[in-house]
C-alpha cells in the first residue's frame, strides 16, 4: 500500500487534555478555534509536539483453524490496544505530576513533585490538534485514556527539554465515540 503525501499531518502538533467525567463535552470539528485559543469548556493545552504524532492501533486476532486445513479458516478481532506516541516540548512541574500519576505542592520557592505508587491511573480526554496539507487542521478525540508508557525526562544542555508521552485509549463510556476516538479530517 503506497502512502499519499495527501495523508500526513505535516508541522507540530497541539496535545489538549481534560479531567474525564460523564458528563465531559468532547470537541468536534467546529470547536477547533476555540480549543486553540483556550475557551473550549474544561480542556486546557499540555503543549506543542516535536515529533510525529503516531496513532498505533493494534488488534489481537483470534484465528479458527483446522488439521485438514493448511491455511486459517477466519479470523476475528478480540481485542484492540490504540495509542498515541510523540514527544513534547513543554515540561511542567505539573505536566511531570500527571505523567507520574502524582500531585505538586508548591512552597519555599519550589515546586515539589511527588508520583504516587501502584494504584488506578487518572483518566482523562485527549485531543490532538495538526496541520493538513491544504492548510486546514485535522482533530483526534478520544474520551478516555491515561499515560501509558515508562517516563524519561532528559535535561540536556543542547536543547528544550522534551519529554516523551504515550497515551492509552480506553473503552468509552456510553456517551463516547463507538470506537473509542474519533479523527477528523478535512473535506477535500
Amino acid at each position: 500500500m503506497t502512502t499519499s503525501a495527501d495523508h500526513l499531518i505535516q508541522g507540530p502538533g497541539h496535545i489538549y487534555v481534560a479531567p474525564w467525567s460523564s458528563t465531559l463535552v468532547l470537541p468536534t470539528y467546529a470547536d477547533l478555534a476555540a480549543l486553540a485559543a483556550g475557551t473550549f469548556t474544561g480542556w486546557s493545552s499540555v503543549g506543542e509536539t516535536t515529533a510525529a504524532v503516531e496513532l498505533v492501533d493494534t488488534p489481537t486476532w483470534v484465528k479458527a483453524t483446522s488439521q485438514q486445513q493448511a491455511r486459517t479458516i477466519d479470523s476475528a478481532v478480540s481485542a484492540i490496544a490504540t495509542t498515541v506516541k510523540t514527544t513534547l516540548r513543554e515540561v511542567t512541574a505539573d505536566r511531570l505530576a500527571a505523567l507520574t500519576r502524582g500531585t505538586v505542592t508548591t512552597g519555599s520557592g519550589a515546586s515539589t513533585i511527588n508520583p504516587s505508587g501502584i494504584g488506578p491511573a487518572p483518566k482523562f480526554a485527549l485531543a490532538v490538534v495538526g496541520p493538513w496539507p491544504n492548510g486546514a487542521n485535522v482533530l483526534f478525540v478520544a474520551e478516555r485514556a491515561i499515560y501509558s508508557a515508562a517516563q524519561t525526562v532528559a535535561f540536556d544542555t543542547t536543547k528544550y527539554t522534551e519529554i516523551a508521552v504515550e497515551f492509552e485509549i480506553l473503552t468509552p463510556s456510553s456517551n463516547g465515540p463507538v470506537g473509542g476516538y474519533e479523527v477528523y479530517v478535512p473535506a477535500a
